[in-house]
């Protein structure tokens, strides 16, 4: 049988392993010009301080979660259908920035909610919030609480396996439903991994450099966990988690390197919703989202590794573009502008 003349498919492209210095060792490629860690290390511990939500505001939202858990509570007296309220988002893991004075409460129900129900308990938790000078607004995902410039999200969610019995025609959509199981599991998973780490500290920092550098908008908060996680304490020769100073600048040159480019062996998503395969992390973005977060970390992986982190930490004004190339470090005792 003669042999087809149709083009064959081309088979899909795979990167290979991001390179990662920190997973080779010192050893395997010395470093002529060291940034000073210690430095570097001493900035970070000021700026975690800096970006912590405050005293006084934690206890504030602390009382205003208490005081909608306490609502939720009187709503289970009466009606069967509600579950559990958990305790999630940023607020729950610790990496709240300073002045985001903003809570999570996730009701998990016993059977999936219909829009008309649940309208009618956002309505009753509202009643019982009255008293208190609290705005109740309903959103898709349950209802929003407002006390000042405080907000308590309060969403609903189900257990995965009662999603085969949803009815788009009647019950709450489902991929909110969906939205707000994740956002517990996720939580729990963080939670668990921050415990005797400074992880929650450090995912602080990268969410405040996130907010300043055009491109890091496509990353999304939950995988920068993940690979905040993999640069504290990934694969090492020594089995040792790295130095929160070393870590910092592993998350940068992980992504420099094309971690989440397409066809890149990409981490996992832990949180799966459902019996499916795990997800990887690339298939959350287009292919110029992947390119932008690429070169944001390219580019800031220069400033740091040319002693320029007080830029990148947003302690000194970024000069242009041009300057990510020079090869003179910044000193911020010859800044003028730092008092």
């Amino acid at each position: 049988m003669a042999a087809s003349n149709a083009p064959q498919p081309k088979s899909d492209y795979f990167r290979p392993v991001p390179f990662d210095y920190y997973s080779c060792g010192p050893s395997a490629f010395p470093v002529v010009n060291q940034v000073d860690d210690f430095a570097l290390s001493k900035i970070l511990v000021e700026s975690m301080a800096k970006h912590s939500l405050g005293e006084p505001d934690r206890k504030l939202v602390s009382s205003k979660l208490e005081r909608v858990q306490a609502a939720i509570s009187k709503l289970r007296e009466t009606d069967s259908e509600i579950g559990e309220a958990i305790l999630s988002g940023s607020f729950a893991k610790g990496t709240s920035l300073a002045e985001e004075r903003t809570g999570e409460i996730v009701v998990m129900m016993k059977t999936i909610p219909a829009e008309a129900i649940l309208a009618e308990r956002v309505t009753k938790i509202a009643d019982f919030l009255k008293e208190g000078g609290y705005v109740v607004t309903p959103q898709s995902y349950g209802c929003d609480v407002t006390f000042g410039n405080v907000v308590i999200r309060v969403k609903f969610a189900v257990n995965a396996n009662m999603f085969k019995t949803h009815d788009p025609s009647v019950h709450m959509d489902k991929e909110v439903l969906a939205c707000s199981l994740r956002s517990t599991r996720r939580a729990n998973n963080f939670i668990a991994r921050s415990k005797r780490s400074p992880l929650a500290n450090f995912v602080r920092i990268l969410l405040d450099i996130k907010t300043r550098f055009q491109g890091l908008e496509h990353l999304e908060e939950w995988h920068m966990e993940l690979y905040a996680y993999q640069s504290l304490s990934g694969f090492t020769p020594s089995s040792q988690p790295v130095s929160l100073s070393q870590a910092f600048k592993r998350f940068f040159q992980l992504l420099a390197a094309g971690a989440l480019l397409p066809g890149a062996p990409t981490l996992q998503d832990p949180v799966n919703i459902g019996n499916g395969p795990r997800t990887q992390l690339t298939d959350a973005y287009t292919y110029e989202q992947m390119d932008d977060i690429c070169q944001a970390a390219q580019y800031i992986s220069r400033l740091i590794l040319m002693g320029r982190y007080y830029e990148v930490l947003g302690l000194a004004p970024l000069k242009a573009d041009g300057m990510a190339f020079s090869q003179k470090a910044y000193n911020p005792e010859d800044d003028p502008t730092r008092t």
